[in-house]
């Protein structure tokens, strides 16, 4: 469902409450779902369960997990209009240090990974590079300079 683009406050408040209910629904039987398959978990584990089961077991917890917290972050946004941290947002359930990067082109203009910052020579020999878990390019440009000069110092650059 999308927001309504109507200049009447009345259609986009109108507009507001269904999607509200929807996503009151939706977060409901939502936790039905996952309240059934957290008690499957439990009783499968009360029975006794070999190590393969157990296993399987603790990666459908781990989702179930993510169910619990992503129905939260929606009954938060949607229905109470709250602004969510980002900190407490998550972008992948199954790379969960994934990040949200802002890139300032126009397609895509935000992409979930990790920033990448890489040194090439005039061949495209990258001659360094760097991984940045929640690090800004802005904090980087000393601490790359500083690489470069110690790896090539005897060597031109």
């Amino acid at each position: 469902m999308k927001h309504s683009n109507s200049k009447d406050e009345n259609t986009k408040q109108k507009r507001k409450n269904e999607i509200k209910a929807v996503c009151k629904n939706y977060t409901n039987q939502a936790e039905t779902l996952l309240k059934r398959v957290i008690g499957d978990i439990e009783k499968k584990r009360e029975k006794g369960t070999d190590i393969n089961l157990e296993s399987a077991l603790a990666d459908i917890n781990k989702f179930t997990d993510y169910g619990v917290r992503l129905v939260d972050l929606i009954i938060r946004r949607v229905v109470s209009e709250e602004k969510i941290p980002h900190e407490e947002k998550f972008f992948s359930i199954f790379e969960e240090y994934t990040e949200w990067i802002s890139k300032g082109k126009r397609n895509p203009f935000v992409e979930p990974g990790h920033r990448v910052m890489k040194k090439t020579d005039e061949n495209s020999l990258i001659l360094d590079y760097k991984v940045m878990l929640g690090e800004e390019d802005v904090e980087q440009p000393v601490e790359l300079i500083d690489r470069i000069i110690k790896d090539f110092e005897n060597d031109s650059i």
